[in-house]
C-alpha cells in the first residue's frame, strides 16, 4: 500500500492541528504513529481513514485520491484500532456497532441489522 499526503490542513474549532503535512509512505502492510499528547496523531488517523475530511491538501492511498466516491471501497480495505474502547456511554454495544455500520460504512438499515 502507498499513502500520499499533500499539504494536508486540519483546524477543529479555530485551532489548527494539522498545518502543511506533507507524507509519503510506499510499499506497507501496517502502520504505527507515535507522538506526544495532542501533536495531532488521532486526527491524522481519522483523515487517513475516512472518518473525518480535511480542510485543504490531498491524501491519496495507491495513486487515489482519497474523496467520497472511493471512500467505501478504500475503507473496506483498512483497520482502525483506538487507543481507548471509544463507545458512547450511553448507547448499548449494539447500538454502538449500528452507528458505525450506518453511518461511516454507509450500509442500509436492513443489512446493518442483518449484520448485527
Amino acid at each position: 500500500m502507498k499513502i500520499e499526503l499533500n499539504n494536508v490542513y486540519k483546524t477543529y474549532e479555530d485551532k489548527l492541528i494539522l498545518k502543511n503535512l506533507n507524507i509519503n509512505i510506499s510499499n506497507i502492510t501496517s502502520l504505527g504513529i507515535i507522538g506526544e499528547s495532542g501533536c495531532g496523531k488521532s486526527t491524522l488517523l481519522r483523515q487517513l481513514s475516512g472518518i473525518e475530511t480535511i480542510d485543504e491538501g490531498t491524501i491519496e492511498v495507491n495513486d487515489v485520491k482519497l474523496v467520497e466516491n472511493h471512500l467505501k471501497e478504500y475503507q473496506d480495505k483498512i483497520g482502525y484500532v483506538f487507543q481507548k474502547h471509544n463507545l458512547f456511554p450511553h448507547m448499548s454495544i449494539k447500538n454502538n456497532i449500528l452507528l458505525i455500520l450506518e453511518k461511516i460504512k454507509k450500509m442500509d438499515k436492513k443489512n446493518v441489522e442483518k449484520t448485527c
